[in-house]
């Protein structure tokens, strides 16, 4: 079992479990390995975007919920080397809570620290520093949202589905190919 925010995830493996069937029925075609692949490329793509502080990138795997109360502006990602980090990093564990039809995921990270000068804030080369870090993302599946979650990135509309493929108001394409959307993200190393 997990406990992320005070909500408690039970482990997906736990298949006998009322809950767990639940789960299995609502989401049939869950896959973990395509899911767990599916979400280190989010987290990939959210510290870049992050360290880029490009945050009108977010809308097309991220919910408002998640844009708006900026729970990820509690970790610095602008000293962090990303290179490297979709493969450095890893989902420990996968929970399901029933009552807010979410799922949380442990994602367990190796990561390359940027050496830099602490006067000139230039980055040097020398000896790397690897810290680890643990988060849990908790994820939203994309039919469940039934408000506007996103805007067009060309006229601001509100697009009344995360998978709409084209704006109805200017018809700019729309990039939206996640099932699972980041709704909340924890840093479970405080």
């Amino acid at each position: 079992m997990l406990l992320i925010n005070g909500i408690q995830y039970l482990n997906i493996d736990e298949t006998s479990h009322e809950d767990i069937k639940l789960f299995s029925e609502r989401y049939p075609s869950f896959d973990q390995s395509v899911f767990k692949s599916e979400i280190k490329a989010e987290y990939t793509k959210l510290c870049m975007n992050l360290q880029l502080n490009k945050l009108d990138a977010l809308t097309s795997f991220c919910t408002n919920h998640f844009i708006e109360s900026k729970a990820y502006s509690d970790v610095d990602y602008s000293n962090i080397d990303l290179s490297n980090l979709y493969n450095s990093c890893s989902i420990s564990k996968i929970g399901y809570n029933k009552e807010s039809d979410t799922v949380a995921v442990v994602v367990n990270g190796q990561y390359k620290m940027k050496n830099t000068n602490e006067k000139t804030n230039k980055e040097f080369t020398g000896m790397t520093r690897i810290i680890s870090k643990e988060f849990a993302l908790v994820l939203v599946h994309s039919q469940s949202i039934t408000s506007s979650i996103a805007h067009c990135k060309k006229c601001g509309a509100p697009l009344r589905s995360i998978t709409s493929t084209i704006c109805e108001f200017c018809g700019e394409e729309i990039e939206t190919s996640y099932d699972w959307l980041i709704d909340d993200i924890d840093n479970m190393n405080y």
